[in-house]
């Protein structure tokens, strides 16, 4: 009855979700692990996706400008008060040291902007990562 009622009412629902409504709404009590296992002998329900392996806890350098993150994010930053802006952030990976400067968008001017500011006013680091790459040796 229940997977009757999962197929007419609740197709588009999770097991959890479906579960609950089914004892809330139509009075028929299930577990949500019962209710899987059924959804997925009858096809309804993929298995659960595999983790993602975890990645690997990255010791932090030792000296100040060895690396420095970079990322940029556009966002609301002024809660409607404003446009939306791009914030061109850095931080330096062995002290937490913390450089950041507001652009109207995200581009290639803003971050070789945001990055000559950032070494006029700390140095050149040896290594800058951002989106995943490392780039070193700019010395």
């Amino acid at each position: 009855m229940a997977i009757k009622l999962y197929k007419k009412n609740y197709w588009d629902f999770g097991p959890t979700l479906a579960s609950e409504k089914l004892s809330q709404i139509d009075g028929v009590n299930v577990s949500r692990e019962t209710l899987r296992g059924w959804l997925i002998s009858e096809g309804l329900l993929a298995k659960r996706r595999k983790l993602r392996p975890h990645r690997k806890w990255r010791e932090r350098k030792h000296c100040y400008g060895q690396m420095v993150q970079m990322d940029g994010l556009e966002h609301d930053w002024f809660e409607g008060r404003g446009q939306e802006a791009n914030f061109m952030g850095y931080i330096d990976d062995a002290t937490g040291t913390v450089f950041g400067r507001f652009y109207s968008y995200k581009g290639t001017i803003p971050a070789m902007d945001s990055f000559n500011r950032y070494i006029a006013k700390y140095g050149i680091p040896a290594s800058i990562y951002f989106d995943g790459q490392r780039f070193r040796n700019f010395l």
